[in-house]
């Protein structure tokens, strides 16, 4: 199967990424095939996995590199579908009909890739309540199981006309999450998450700290490398995460 780059402006795009890694069935191997650096697949998974209902890849753990990997009966839908959006979109939606049924299902998800921000946490969402207050609005989401809470000005709710079951992306700045290995750890943030450390990316001021959900989805902090080091934080071990619904921004793809 060959895509076309997908999104545009990228060093790889997230189809070839997904395909290589059926075809060699991890993501250290695919990461060769396509001549990018291991943690760049890494992280380009774990941003398809955190917007999308199902996870993209059964993975098997073991090994230095996590295991061998291969599309999900989910992966490969989303694959068919893009190529068909692709191959439509080439022939300026000269042939629409003939998009697989699961199109508009598939859409928003293939928009949302295409969007670059400068947050790391990316989330593909379903709004489930809102309960509006005086000037701010509690939006309550769904990530695939885990619940967010989201704090936005009336005016942006009527804004993004937002709904119960209208899907958006929920996006969170890996900065403002907190950390904290004791479970029990009371906080007055809204948003509270614990996982299972995946990876910690050393830096020499700064640590990137991926926490595994229960869901599968990945939640990315930024803490200083002194505050790894201060909480023990290692990989395989459990976490608590933080973060403020005010902290949360909501974006739509149409």
């Amino acid at each position: 199967m060959t895509l076309p780059p997908f999104p545009a402006g990228r060093k790889f795009d997230y189809a070839a990424l997904l395909i290589a890694i059926d075809r060699t069935g991890s993501i250290s191997a695919a990461a060769k095939t396509l001549d990018i650096s291991y943690k760049a697949a890494w992280d380009a998974v774990a941003s398809i996995n955190n917007r999308t209902q199902h996870p993209v890849l059964d993975c098997q753990t073991g090994g230095t590199k996590g295991g061998g990997a291969r599309l999900s009966a989910y992966g490969r839908k989303l694959i068919a579908v893009q190529q068909a959006f692709v191959n439509a979109n080439n022939q300026i939606f000269n042939q629409l009909e003939h998009l697989p049924e699961d199109f508009d299902a598939f859409y928003p998800l293939l928009r949302s890739l295409d969007m670059q921000t400068s947050a790391r946490n990316q989330f593909h969402a379903t709004v489930t309540a809102i309960k509006p207050g005086a000037v701010n609005s509690e939006v309550i989401l769904d990530i695939g199981g885990e619940a967010l809470i989201a704090m936005i000005t009336n005016d942006s709710v009527d804004h993004l006309e937002l709904a119960p079951g209208k899907a958006v992306i929920a996006l969170v700045k890996a900065s403002w999450i907190i950390l904290s290995p004791d479970l029990d750890t009371k906080v007055s943030a809204r948003n509270r998450y614990t996982g299972v450390i995946a990876r910690i990316e050393t830096g020499a001021v700064n640590d990137e700290v991926m926490i595994e959900l229960a869901s599968g989805k990945l939640l990315t902090a930024i803490i200083t490398r002194h505050s790894t080091e201060n909480l023990n934080l290692k990989p395989g071990e459990k976490v608590c995460a933080f973060f403020k619904p005010s902290q949360v921004i909501l974006a739509v793809t149409g």
